[in-house]
């Protein structure tokens, strides 16, 4: 408690320590809400995941910068390598995490968007097919007029003379005339105004309106005007995926500036908190960069020509009754599997060492270790021996029977 409040006491030498915290906590709870997107909503997984790779960020971010261990030389290369691994899936879940706080909104958008582009589209099929559509019925119009004009002038001249005249030539133009008549007013009805309304609903029921408007005009249309203009077609509005990554990434091939953002964000609750803590680090002076540099070289060089000595390994050998005996028998790397058996002529100057401090003749009787287990002689003797790699060997009169 004692710790906690001196802590608090001096909370201005700690400032940085305490920005680190609120964006690593930050990070976290944005990877939190990524990785139960990715595991399918469960809680547990999602923590477990967060607590690996935000702690594992943290404690790699400490190792490469600790200042408790002045003369520690932490693996850079491998920190970096593991710190990159771990902000992989950190910034990909804090990005996802971030995506689905404004996905609804990204939603909404693209979708009034999409009924402005369908109400444009709208607006120049229709307009195409009005202005055709109305070329056609005026010139149709006009030829058919003059036909029916000459038609009624012969009849008058022939019942002036008395003479029958056909009428189904006649009756003829003047339904077609009737025709076009109608189909004109259904093509003039067909409207769509400049700009879409507010809400899009009420954009998309003025468009259902003008395309029914616009079907029923063009069904109006004789055969030959249809075949001079082409009905016009709604646009299919494009859907916004439902899966929550297909939607990320489909931004983020599309440039769109949310997505984008929430990448950024992401990497920097990452990496801002990294960098605070490495620039917190003492830099050293330009002279001691070099001075660095040589004695590295130099390091190097002399370990490159340098002579190398074998590396050894020592046993001590304490006899029974001969405590003034100060033995140690060295051996080099290759030979930790040797054998008791094998260390003969090694245990015949120990015994020629006992024979002069004893003043007679002995032989060895047994070879324990320090925990007093009989040594097996075809067994590798470093095994055998306890930590202390101390061989206690004991001695008897050459002319005792075994």
């Amino acid at each position: 408690m004692s710790e906690l409040l001196n802590w608090l006491k001096n909370w201005r030498d700690h400032l940085g320590e305490i920005i680190i915290i609120a964006g690593t906590a930050g990070s976290a709870l944005t990877t939190f809400t990524g990785a139960r997107k990715l595991v399918n909503d469960s809680f547990f997984v999602a923590g477990l995941l967060t607590l690996f790779f935000q702690g594992g960020l943290f404690v790699v971010a400490h190792l490469a910068t600790d200042k408790t261990k002045p003369n520690h030389k932490p693996r850079t290369l491998a920190l970096f390598l593991t710190w990159l691994l771990l902000a992989f899936f950190s910034v990909y879940s804090s990005a996802i995490g971030a995506f689905e706080l404004v996905k609804d909104s990204l939603r909404n958008d693209h979708s009034r968007a999409g009924v402005v582009l369908q109400w444009q589209d709208a607006q120049g099929q229709i307009s195409d097919f009005k202005t055709k559509a109305l070329t056609w019925i005026n010139q149709d119009k006009q030829d058919v007029e003059v036909r029916l004009s000459t038609e009624r002038e012969r009849k008058r001249a022939a019942d002036k003379l008395n003479r029958g005249y056909p009428t189904k030539r006649l009756q003829a133009l003047v339904t077609r005339l009737d025709a076009l008549n109608d189909a004109d007013a259904k093509v003039q009805a067909v409207k769509l105004g400049g700009s879409p309304p507010p809400k899009s609903e009420d954009a998309l029921a003025a468009l259902d309106t003008a395309f029914e408007a616009t079907k029923s005009a063009y069904a109006a249309l004789p055969e030959e005007g249809r075949a001079q203009c082409s009905e016009p077609r709604r646009a299919s509005a494009r859907e916004a995926p439902d899966d929550l990554q297909e939607a990320f990434w489909t931004e983020v091939q599309a440039r769109s500036s949310p997505a984008l953002v929430a990448l950024l964000i992401a990497a920097l609750l990452d990496f801002l908190p990294a960098m605070l803590r490495y620039s917190s680090r003492s830099r050293k002076t330009l002279p001691e960069k070099i001075r660095g540099a040589r004695r590295t070289s130099r390091d190097l060089w002399n370990s490159l020509i340098g002579p190398l000595s074998p590396a050894m390994g020592a046993i001590r050998i304490a006899v029974a009754g001969h405590p003034d005996l100060d033995i140690t028998l060295n051996f080099a790397d290759g030979y930790q599997n040797m054998t008791l058996a094998e260390m003969r002529r090694d245990l015949i100057v120990v015994e020629g060492e006992v024979e002069r401090s004893a003043g007679r003749r002995v032989q060895m009787r047994s070879a324990m270790n320090t925990s007093r287990m009989e040594i097996v002689p075809d067994f590798p003797l470093l095994d055998q021996l306890d930590p202390d790699l101390t061989l206690h060997l004991d001695f008897e009169d050459a002319t005792t029977e075994v």
